[in-house]
């Protein structure tokens, strides 16, 4: 199975990463602070999110029909995908002078994200593809 759109996306934005890295050298220019490395705490919501589908996952048993959906799980997906996009765009607007790094560098991790999301829903759902 092929994902040729997501493909796309991870090329067009590690070129964009590397093309703002050579254009806006922020180690020679000295750009970069010391607390712009914080911006890679935006994974710490994957092991988040992959917690919440492993402690809600409901088994889906084809001979009966499904649970309903853990409510509290499905509230805390929806929380940390609202804090993950809140906090990659205070690091976007945060990081002056490396903005175009930033957003190929936030939007890289929110790809991740999503796939975490997505196996996450399908497991407190009982959803299975």
């Amino acid at each position: 199975m092929s994902l040729p759109k997501i493909r796309l996306a991870f090329i067009i934005l590690i070129i964009g990463m590397f093309v703002a890295l050579v254009r806006q050298k922020p180690f020679e220019r000295m750009l970069w602070k010391r607390y712009y490395s914080l911006v890679f705490t935006q994974f710490f919501f994957y092991p988040a999110i992959i917690a919440i589908g492993v402690l809600y996952r409901l088994s889906s048993n084809p001979a009966r029909p499904l649970p309903p959906v853990n409510p509290f799980a499905n509230l805390t997906l929806d929380v940390l995908f609202g804090m993950s996009l809140v906090s990659g765009v205070f690091w976007v607007c945060r990081m002056s002078g490396l903005r175009w790094f930033a957003f190929c560098l936030i939007f890289l991790q929110q790809i991740l994200l999503f796939g975490a999301l997505f196996v996450a829903g399908m497991s407190i759902t009982g959803d299975r593809l």
